[in-house]
């Protein structure tokens, strides 16, 4: 499990409705996904056929900052 040391891809999402929901997740973000351990790019059960909504170059520092954070946990 990773810890908030990474900012939450969610902050960064068009998709976000609120401090922890957004158009996939309308009753919460799932942990796994706030807490950064699955990058939502790409579907995942539960989100609705929707993903993370990011700018490239901000997906692309904020890839890099959990690549050097989690090291070779990734």
């Amino acid at each position: 499990m990773t810890s908030l040391a990474i900012p939450p891809l969610c902050t960064m999402c068009a998709r976000r409705t609120g401090p922890m929901t957004c158009d996939a997740f309308p009753d919460g973000i799932p942990w796994s996904i706030f807490s950064s351990d699955v990058v939502h790019t790409s579907p995942v059960e539960g989100d609705r056929g929707l993903t993370a909504i990011v700018d490239a170059d901000r997906l692309e520092a904020w890839l890099e900052t959990r690549r050097r954070i989690l090291g070779a946990r990734t």
